[in-house]
């Protein structure tokens, strides 16, 4: 099929991009957990971890390397040396495709199994992240580190609703509606039946809801999940604007809510309009079009 096509050429042309740098930094690389687990739009950054023995990440050797080999477009790269895991931004000359690259993270390789073992078990979970990948990108929300909501992060919040119901707890999902699972996923992000204030969330043995309050590590975060690996540790502390994205998924919530009555309720106006009950809060625009098509042809100089 198409959609199967797309993948493959996608896979190739991302797949390249993770020898690229590390051949310059002389240090074996990674993709991390997107690529892996196939759960990037095609728009997406690709996560590279380089390992190696360094006193400190060799950020700036990394970044002039980067530019003397016509890797990396100078006027896209950022060297975020102060945040909690230092990494460089850039955008490849020849794909367009954005880069994250960071050092010696071990434990976004397990994050990546984590991951895999996940989508194994509850197999929509793919389509929903996919979903609301797209919504939060379209909305300028995505990136962490201007305190958006990243992908690991997503990945763990609707892996904990998931986790949160009998039935999806056994894995049946394939039975289930999808529209019903999104719908009731992007309302519990809305913050009905789930209190940011006091709340945590837990995907270890199972999964759980914890107040966060009674943890010291954990407080003074909208949103806290704690770390499956280091108990303890709360990877969403860096998502400072969730409030922004907890107000831009009821929106969407409200949206999708009066797309599925409005055939029974045809005064009833629904805003935005659109041809499909999900177009009402992803869209799939121009530019990602044009993207794809990008992809496509870079095959051939790879």
């Amino acid at each position: 099929t198409a959609e199967v096509r797309k993948q493959w050429y996608q896979r190739r042309v991302r797949g390249d991009q993770t020898g690229r740098p590390p051949a310059v930094a002389h240090g074996p690389g990674r993709d991390i957990w997107e690529l892996q687990n196939r759960l990037y739009l095609p728009t997406s950054d690709i996560d590279i971890v380089i390992f190696g023995e360094w006193l400190a990440p060799p950020l700036r050797t990394l970044e002039r390397r980067l530019i003397e080999n016509h890797i990396a477009d100078p006027a896209t790269m950022k060297v975020l040396d102060k945040a909690s895991v230092p990494i460089i931004k850039l955008t490849d000359t020849l794909t367009k495709i954005k880069l994250d690259i960071s050092f010696n993270t071990n434990n976004c390789l397990k994050s990546a199994e984590k991951i895999s073992e996940l989508l194994q078990h509850y197999p929509c979970l793919d389509k929903l992240v996919l979903v609301l990948k797209q919504f939060l990108l379209q909305r300028h929300l995505n990136e962490v580190f201007v305190g958006g909501l990243g992908s690991y992060c997503l990945t763990l919040m609707v892996v904990a609703k998931l986790q949160s119901c009998p039935r999806h707890r056994r894995g049946r999902l394939e039975d289930e509606n999808f529209r019903c699972t999104s719908d009731r996923i992007l309302s519990s992000f809305t913050g009905f039946g789930f209190n940011y204030n006091n709340t945590g969330i837990r995907i270890h043995n199972g999964g759980s809801f914890f107040n966060k309050n009674e943890v010291s590590e954990m407080k003074g975060s909208m949103l806290c999940i704690e770390d499956p690996f280091q108990p303890g540790n709360d990877i969403a502390r860096a998502s400072y604007c969730m409030f922004i994205v907890k107000e831009a998924f009821k929106l969407a919530y409200t949206w999708l809510r009066r797309a599925v009555i409005a055939p029974r309720k045809p005064n009833e106006q629904v805003f935005p309009m659109t041809d499909s009950i999900l177009g009402t809060i992803v869209k799939v625009d121009r530019g990602i079009v044009d993207y794809r098509k990008l992809d496509k042809s870079t095959i051939g100089f790879i």
